[in-house]
């Protein structure tokens, strides 16, 4: 439980970065797609960093971590784009639409970190 709860807090600081990049890039009139993947890769870079030492407390070899974090990565950033295109396409709007994509790779994005990526078990304390 205090894994999840180490997540979801790195990934409230991760999904506030990345936000922050999409509006600021949306505002500089940058495509909402391309902004979406620029912003992803922000928080991304943030997120393998935290989660590594603070969430899964994992001591193995960056080489290895690092290319499973990132396919899991792109694995949530495939399914948030996609949720993005189709909510933006049916016109709830640019930001809104961020927002509800992000929440259907929050779980698929914990879940493969923690069973593939990082292969731990839960870490109390």
């Amino acid at each position: 439980m205090i894994q999840l709860l180490r997540f979801i807090l790195i990934g409230v600081l991760n999904t506030s970065l990345t936000f922050m990049v999409y509006y600021v890039l949306v505002f500089l009139k940058v495509n909402y797609l391309l902004a979406n993947i620029l912003a992803y890769s922000a928080g991304t870079i943030n997120s393998y960093f935290w989660n590594k030492a603070w969430v899964f407390k994992c001591q193995k070899d960056h080489s290895e971590l690092f290319y499973k974090f990132v396919i899991v990565n792109l694995i949530t950033l495939l399914l948030n784009s996609s949720v993005l295109y189709v909510l933006v396409t049916f016109s709830l709007g640019k930001i809104v639409s961020q927002v509800a994509a992000t929440f259907f790779g929050i779980w698929t994005n914990f879940l493969l970190n923690k069973i593939w990526t990082f292969k731990v078990k839960e870490v109390e304390g």
